[in-house]
């Protein structure tokens, strides 16, 4: 057993650095995913790195996966939606794999079996869609159906200093390679809407909802309405959370090749 597998546990979000799955008989999709994550890396990389030193901050990650349990990782990936076992990464030598695992002190709850099945019914109706990796039509269904979040079209995080958005910022606001991390982000809104509508005393609150100040520009602060669009969240967010939110999400370690790298 690895040391990757040893660590996880259901319900950590695992991202990756690196050549992201892409089923082997769609290779015709490479060149397109390259572009992606060198697209979303730029986006990253200008966002999270506006205050801090790039050398600090998470900003690498490029694709999000969701830890079920059972052997079983649900993967939002060209060209649809699927299921991973943990062994199928270990021998990825090109491929770090980060564990995030939901910070109880945030959240205020340990996940437990009543969470992981709430994910597992989610993952289930998203991979039952057998939708292509059409990111448009599938963030648009993800959010529609599960995040009943509304949109915060007025701000343009992305362009929060008022200057001109960079080209690649503007492809990922538009969601054209964001789907992986779209997908999770709108798991965990479907999970925290769930609680509380079967709770009505209990609320869970909502990730990267609250900014470490020392992380954002004055700018940025000063539009922020407090709430992050479901539909624009980046795999580098669950890295990131200690240093530009509120330690939703604590970092478990790197891997490669299946071993703890830090």
């Amino acid at each position: 057993m690895s040391e990757f597998t040893s660590d996880i546990k259901p319900g950590d979000i695992i991202n990756i650095q690196g050549p992201i799955p892409v089923d082997p008989e769609h290779v015709v999709w490479d060149s397109e995913i390259n572009i992606g994550i060198k697209i979303i890396e730029d986006a990253q990389k200008s966002v999270f790195c506006k205050v801090l030193d790039p050398s600090t901050v998470r900003w690498h990650d490029n694709h999000t996966m969701l830890y079920l349990g059972e052997n079983k990782i649900f993967s939002c990936e060209p060209p649809k939606p699927t299921y991973h076992a943990l062994g199928d990464f270990d021998a990825e030598p090109k491929r770090i794999m980060s564990i995030y695992r939901f910070n109880r002190e945030f959240f205020g709850k340990t996940l437990d079996q009543d969470d992981l099945a709430i994910f597992k019914d989610g993952a289930e109706k998203i991979v039952g869609w057998n939708l292509k990796y059409d990111i448009g039509q599938l963030a648009d269904i993800l959010i529609d159906t599960f995040a009943k979040i509304p949109y915060k079209d007025e701000v343009h995080l992305f362009d929060a200093d008022g200057g001109k958005e960079d080209k690649n910022v503007d492809i990922v606001k538009n969601k054209q390679h964001l789907v992986c991390s779209v997908a999770v982000a709108a798991l965990i809104a479907d999970w925290q809407r769930k609680l509380e509508e079967e709770k009505k005393d209990f609320t869970i609150r909502e990730p990267w909802s609250m900014l470490n100040p020392a992380a954002w520009t004055e700018a940025f602060k000063k539009r922020y309405p407090g709430h992050w669009d479901c539909g624009s969240i980046f795999p580098a967010m669950f890295a990131c959370t200690d240093t530009h939110f509120a330690g939703e999400f604590k970092h478990i370690g790197h891997y490669q090749g299946g071993y703890k790298i830090e």
